[in-house]
């Protein structure tokens, strides 16, 4: 066991400290918290528009209560002043108001742009809700009581199929963090192939062998690396979490479900175990770096096929269907499928503990035929060496 734990600390630190991993870490931890600057600024644009600065005319002051009343109508924010032209005129063109109504009959809006549809929303609707009242103040009716009679003939509008907040929350805590987990299995899987090819073709391999057995160096690669691509994982979640309070907006993860990304952490795990063994066993049939390629495009298709299911097919069921119910027993697809139904509460009890077993009976074989793939591979050079081979 300590020759096992001193080959994971020796991968880790030299995997760890190698240019290209700490670039990745800096510039994956920037765009996480770029992306959420980002947000945060579309977030207060979207705050910034739904306000209205309006200037009002003495004369057309009348319009005040209409305004607010419509305002409120459209879910916006109203900032009314009252003004003379000339400083209406002035303001228009320093940005401090949006329009200014200069008249209201016939209506006149003086504007430095071209309205937007709240902005002309507003007024017309204000404009004519006040000639409507009018009107009905001169023929002897009752503004307010016309005004309760057509609020209430509202719409009701029911839709058969609605996603409650809750599973919305779910649902966003579970997609950016099986990204991650996606890119974290891709980025550990090179780094494995890159190190056993490396040793290999330097024939370093050879002189480790001399001393440990393979299944201890294979053992301990993998704990190395796997540890360090879990760090990155947790490093990148952390990003997430500090994000919004580096931006002074911690709304910005409201309803982010703790429970179940702490569930997806464990998936994210075992999926990392996983595929960390099939990476290594299959990089030891190649002798060249050049060859990595033929392993490495099936093992990062596997992983992205899960992904997108889990994202563009799971996401999008309203109940638990046979096909999901196999993908989610799919060792390879568990890690993906298996959070999304959990966030649209699809899984049942027996399917989270079956996927559980699944996963660890899956983890469990492949490390027995990977530790054969790998004893038998580790010091063949020249051409590529045949999985049949391998396993015979």
């Amino acid at each position: 066991m300590h020759d096992v734990l001193l080959i994971a600390r020796r991968e880790f630190k030299v995997s760890f400290f190698k240019k290209a991993t700490l670039i990745s870490i800096a510039v994956t931890f920037l765009l996480i918290i770029g992306g959420m600057f980002f947000i945060s600024w579309l977030s207060k644009n979207a705050d910034d528009t739904s306000t209205v600065h309006l200037g009002v005319a003495p004369e057309a002051m009348v319009l005040q209560d209409e305004l607010h009343d419509t305002a409120t109508q459209l879910g916006a924010e109203l900032n009314l002043v009252e003004l003379n032209e000339s400083t209406a005129v002035e303001q228009l063109k320093t940005e401090d108001i949006d329009a200014y109504i200069q008249s209201l009959n016939p209506a006149t809006v003086l504007t430095e742009h071209q309205l937007s549809a709240t902005e002309q929303s507003l007024i017309s609707t204000a404009a004519q809700n006040y000639s409507f009242n009018t009107l009905l103040s001169s023929l002897g009716a009752d503004p307010a009581q016309a005004k309760e009679t057509l609020t209430g003939a509202q719409l009701e509008v029911r839709t058969l199929e609605t996603e409650d907040a809750a599973t919305t929350a779910r649902t966003f805590t579970v997609t950016p963090m099986i990204t991650l987990v996606f890119f974290t299995i891709i980025v550990a899987g090179s780094m494995l192939a890159m190190s056993v090819v490396e040793e290999k073709s330097s024939r370093v391999v050879e002189v480790l062998l001399s001393t440990i057995r393979p299944v201890q160096l294979l053992a301990g690669k993998i704990i190395g690396i796997t540890s360090l691509a879990f760090l990155q994982l947790l490093l990148y979640g952390a990003a997430f979490s500090l994000g919004p309070r580096i931006l002074g907006q911690p709304n910005l993860l409201e309803g982010f479900d703790i429970p179940l990304g702490l569930h997806v952490l464990v998936w994210g795990l075992l999926a990392l175990i996983l595929n960390s063994v099939l990476w290594a066993a299959l990089a030891s049939l190649v002798s060249r770096q050049e060859d990595i390629g033929a392993i490495s495009m099936p093992m990062t298709f596997i992983p992205m096929a899960g992904f997108y299911l889990a994202i563009f097919l799971v996401q999008n069921q309203s109940e638990l269907t046979p096909l999901v119910t196999v993908l989610a027993l799919i060792p390879l697809f568990t890690p993906f499928v298996m959070p999304m139904l959990l966030a649209k509460n699809l899984a049942p009890l027996w399917l989270i503990g079956a996927g559980y077993l699944v996963l660890i009976l899956s983890i469990l074989a492949v490390l027995f035929l990977g530790a054969r793939i790998y004893r038998r591979a580790v010091l063949h050079s020249g051409g590529r060496m045949k999985l049949r081979e391998a396993l015979s």
